[in-house]
């Protein structure tokens, strides 16, 4: 997990690759990101919230049926 070291292999990877879009870093810091945002206590009860609110259409036979496209 060295920067010096990440940085050079996206360097040499860009150059053999280069259709491939390097990204230095992006993917960790956004889930970096989004990791500080839901540990937030407000945040986790919301989550929990539209968990329970999601699971309950999903297990629901009735309720499952009326969600399917036609």
């Amino acid at each position: 997990d060295n920067p010096t070291v990440m940085q050079s292999f996206w360097w040499k990877f860009q150059d053999k690759f280069y259709w491939v879009l390097a990204f230095l870093c992006f993917l960790h810091g956004m889930n970096t990101i989004i990791g500080e945002i839901c540990s937030f206590p407000w945040m986790k009860q919301n989550i929990a919230k539209a968990t329970k609110f999601v699971s309950f259409f999903n297990s629901s036979y009735y309720w499952g049926g009326q969600l399917q496209p036609e």
